[in-house]
């Protein structure tokens, strides 16, 4: 009695890679990659051998030191800078080596150069983020050589509380957590030996708002003083809602509360005790909560101006 068979089509050797191309050259290398045949033989395919040929020889050399490559991608080394190339991929089964899938035309061996350039998009959009939470700005970039990639903000020290990662294709800047010195606008810088190319990123930072700016003392009496001030430079992502006045007299270490309710940038303050110095300080608040304060820079008497005495009158001389 013989065994039973399994009908099946009899073996053969792979048909040609497909899609082989040069993506890719420096003076010392070419980067080439490819896909599988469609036809395998009826044996998986076990590798590809690469070789490669300089114009003006015969000769076809493999391009690596193994037997088999295993990938469908590959880095051909050692070339001539300035020299002229072809390349041609065999896929390998069981069977043997099948016929060579030859990249058309000629390649030279030079570093090929573009300009630097990154993703506009990434500007079309504000960035917003939560106080306390990490800021992250990704942007893809491009260029041969790979670009420099240069991170500037006018008021975040980017130096000791940034990490920057610069890649091929993308750079980050990471701040863990971003607070209200990052809101603002980032300028990005990518440049190469090819071109320059510059974008500003919006951040805002969602959180209390900024200290009231300029705080000064407009005029004042024995018994009052009027205070003036400008709205935060950075309002925290979200309108202010309402500002705080403070005092503190020169001998004590405590502050009290004048008014938590004001909507103007100017208040009077009553009820000075004459001859006491004073200090005065501004919060702002907002839907996150009350900010860090704007104070006058020197203290205040309470007292009535000492004005300049009139020129005399009727000056008469006797003698």
């Amino acid at each position: 009695q013989t065994k039973p068979t399994v009908a099946q089509d009899p073996l053969g050797k792979p048909g040609l890679a497909v899609n082989a191309e040069v993506v890719d050259t420096t003076r010392t290398s070419a980067d080439l990659k490819w896909e599988p045949p469609i036809k395998d033989g009826g044996s998986k395919i076990l590798g590809y051998i690469v070789e490669v040929r300089k114009e003006g020889t015969e000769e076809w050399l493999k391009a690596h030191a193994t037997s088999l490559h295993r990938t469908q991608e590959f880095t051909v080394p050692d070339l001539a800078p300035g020299g002229f190339y072809k390349f041609r991929i065999s896929a390998v089964n069981q069977v043997g080596v099948g016929e060579p899938a030859e990249i058309p035309g000629v390649t030279e061996a030079k570093d090929i150069l573009e300009p630097a350039d990154l993703d506009m998009g990434v500007t079309k959009h504000r960035v917003t983020v939560r106080s306390g939470t990490p800021l992250r700005i990704y942007v893809p970039v491009r260029g041969k050589p790979t670009p420099t990639c240069t991170w500037v903000h006018e008021e975040s020290d980017l130096e000791n509380r940034a990490q920057i990662e610069t890649s091929e294709v993308a750079t980050q800047l990471l701040i863990m957590p971003a607070d209200l010195r990052d809101a603002g606008v980032f300028h990005l810088t990518v440049e190469n030996t090819s071109g320059k190319q510059e974008a500003d990123i919006n951040v805002r930072v969602l959180a209390q708002p900024g200290p009231p700016e300029s705080v000064e003392i407009k005029s004042f009496s024995r018994e009052s003083a009027v205070i003036d001030w400008d709205p935060p430079s950075k309002d925290g992502g979200k309108p202010v809602t309402n500002y705080i006045l403070e005092k503190k007299e020169i001998s004590r270490k405590t502050w009290t509360v004048v008014d938590a309710n004001i909507v103007k940038t100017c208040y009077t303050a009553m009820n000075l005790v004459e001859g006491n110095q004073y200090f005065f300080r501004v919060f702002a608040e907002n839907d996150f909560g009350i900010g860090e304060p704007g104070e006058t820079d020197v203290p205040m008497t309470a007292m009535d101006p000492i004005d300049q005495p009139d020129p005399p009158k009727k000056v008469k001389l006797t003698e």
